[in-house]
């Protein structure tokens, strides 16, 4: 582990041997993740995705000769973070106003963005940040619609990936859905908040009356 640490290996520490073991577990409890905790929370993953675009997004200010490969999981972790939190938002709101859970399994932003917008309206009302929130999503939708253009040098139906997109700027880029990643994080919150003091209301009130 210390020469993956400082970067460097050898031949025979590049090839696996028998010691190579997915499940081990090593002494050094700093290099251990803890799952088991957080298993059907949907935190994890979508904080996990956006930490790793912010750690790329650190790396390339400091290297920009790594942007021509590190826009692919970079630009992925990104839409990625964005899905999962949409996905977490929505049911979070659809319980809020007292509406089912659903199951999206697919990954289109902009009619997972068609859901939840009005129910942010429904719950938190109207303000103008909506409007630029929705206009980088409707960017991130047309540059990746489905999850596969910055996963895959070809796409399932035979074409190129990003046709027609030459040159991003991963700063810009980063910036852009930086602020879209905190309004929504703003309005999970507020989300809480509310679900929190509704449940309260109805606990009393079924105390009061029970």
């Amino acid at each position: 582990m210390a020469e993956h640490e400082t970067g460097s290996h050898d031949e025979e520490s590049a090839w696996p041997s028998k010691a190579s073991d997915l499940h081990a577990i090593g002494d050094n409890w700093q290099h251990h993740a803890q799952i088991g905790w957080q298993r059907g929370n949907p935190y994890g993953p979508m904080a996990g995705y956006r930490r790793a675009a912010e750690v790329l997004a650190t790396h390339i200010a400091g290297c920009r000769f790594d942007n021509d490969l590190l826009i692919y999981p970079f630009a992925n972790c990104w839409r990625h973070h964005i899905e999962l939190h949409l996905k977490s938002l929505l049911n979070d709101l659809r319980h809020l106003q007292g509406q089912p859970s659903v199951n999206r399994p697919h990954h289109k932003i902009d009619a997972l963005w068609g859901e939840v917008r009005p129910l942010i309206v429904a719950a938190h009302g109207q303000h103008k940040e909506l409007g630029h929130v929705t206009r980088v999503l409707t960017q991130l939708a047309k540059l990746d619609a489905d999850g596969q253009e910055f996963r895959y040098s070809v796409r399932k139906d035979g074409h190129p990936a990003l046709r027609g997109v030459d040159r991003l700027d991963l700063n810009e880029f980063h910036n852009a859905l930086l602020g879209v990643s905190d309004y929504l994080a703003a309005v999970d919150a507020a989300t809480d908040n509310e679900q929190r003091a509704k449940d309260e209301i109805d606990e009393y009130y079924s105390d009061f009356y029970g």
